[in-house]
């Protein structure tokens, strides 16, 4: 369990950036917080277009990246291939089983209720991650796919695009708990499909945008 400051979390193709700001953080904190990450990873600074609603985006489309937040804590990831990056809190709420695949609400179901709001935060992180990384967002139904929560991250079987994976790490701060998501998909030249089906801004609905 991380519990403070910069965390550098490297993949095999991507690299992602956690932090917990000692004050509530907006829209400016993750934003720093992917510009820095952006300048360190290609070696200076590089405009990053934001628009409210969508993914961010670097010029040209060699390099991805992604970037969330909840109230406690930022997060942002950069990669040469599709990326996706999502933070979820444990709340304690009611689990929207509706919204899930028959098999995600079924495992949840089966947990005991002080496991259950934890087991959806890190699940519902990995779905977001996962669209985020397609550039659909919620733009797609959320139990079109499902997630197979692991020991360290997350299956993804898709009927669309077949399995995937996701990483996954919890993170303390402001005395809540977070689910943070990385999920790093193969580049549309390592699919073969010559970048056809990503389109190339697509609204990222409901997690802050950057």
């Amino acid at each position: 369990m991380e519990s403070a400051g910069m965390v550098d979390w490297i993949e095999d193709t991507g690299k992602a950036a956690v932090r917990i700001p000692a004050a509530m953080v907006g829209p400016g904190d993750r934003r720093a917080l992917l510009a820095r990450l952006v300048e360190r990873a290609l070696g200076g600074p590089v405009e990053i277009r934001h628009r409210q609603g969508f993914a961010p985006r670097l010029p040209g489309d060699d390099v991805r990246v992604s970037c969330a937040s909840r109230p406690g804590l930022s997060a942002a990831a950069i990669a040469r291939a599709p990326v996706g990056i999502d933070v979820e809190a444990v709340d304690g709420g009611d689990v929207p089983f509706a919204v899930l695949h028959r098999d995600e609400a079924r495992a949840l179901a089966a947990l005991p209720e002080p496991e259950r709001a934890a087991a959806f935060a890190r699940l519902w992180a990995v779905k977001e991650a996962y669209l985020k990384a397609l550039r659909l967002g919620l733009s797609r139904e959320p139990g079109g796919f499902r997630v197979a929560l692991a020991a360290d991250g997350a299956w993804i079987d898709d009927p669309e695009r077949g399995e995937a994976w996701a990483q996954t790490r919890w993170f303390e701060g402001e005395g809540r708990r977070y689910a943070v998501a990385l999920v790093v998909l193969p580049s549309p030249m390592e699919r073969g499909v010559g970048g056809e089906g990503v389109p190339p801004e697509t609204r990222v609905p409901p997690t802050p945008s950057c």
